[in-house]
């Protein structure tokens, strides 16, 4: 994994093309010092939109597998844990990012 300044597209974009395409390397483009993009190849992306969709599997409310009749309180219920479903598939997502980076 490498963090570069997203001015390195401009400057460099031949180099981090070879880098993502060729070594399948994920690269994290930072702006003014805070995070702004991540550069993947197809294959790469690929990859972890599969790895994603498989950890979704274990949420059937968020793929629509399940449908629901409920009042208020259930349905405030379900936004408290449905917040701490959105934290852990984004927490996995993350884990995944970095296992493919590496």
């Amino acid at each position: 994994m490498q963090i570069r300044p997203v001015s390195d597209l401009q400057d460099k974009y031949t180099e981090i093309e070879d880098k993502v395409l060729n070594s399948n390397e994920v690269i994290y483009l930072t702006k003014e010092g805070h995070g702004s993009m991540v550069l993947m190849s197809l294959e790469k992306y690929s990859e972890y939109i599969k790895e994603v969709e498989v950890e979704l599997q274990e949420y059937p409310i968020l793929n629509g597998d399940i449908e629901l009749e409920v009042g208020v309180e259930e349905f405030e219920k379900f936004l408290d844990s449905s917040k701490e479903v959105k934290e852990k598939v984004h927490k996995k997502a993350l884990e995944n990012a970095k296992k493919l980076a590496d």
